[in-house]
């Protein structure tokens, strides 16, 4: 199986859809959630509500069992209005 590099995000750093997507990689095929989550965390100093980093930066650090960094993306889901309280 052929693995990306971290560093490939570097050829695309201000495209948020490339790093949302290299993220989702990191996430999901490697199962790597911290990789994923730093990934997650350069696109939402881009776009603070993107929605889709957001619910993925929870289920990540769901996964690499951070409560305390889950429970701050399950504020700012609430607080963005992407679920209820």
């Amino acid at each position: 199986m052929y693995c990306l590099p971290l560093h490939i995000y570097e050829l695309y750093p201000s495209n948020v859809y490339f790093l949302s997507n290299m993220a989702t990689y990191y996430l999901v095929t490697k199962e790597d959630p911290k990789t994923a989550l730093k990934l997650y965390s350069k696109v939402l100093k881009k776009v603070k509500n993107d929605e889709t980093a957001l619910r993925n930066s929870y289920v990540a650090a769901s996964k690499s069992g951070n409560d305390k960094l889950k429970e701050k993306y399950r504020q700012q889901l609430v607080h963005y209005g992407y679920i209820k309280q």
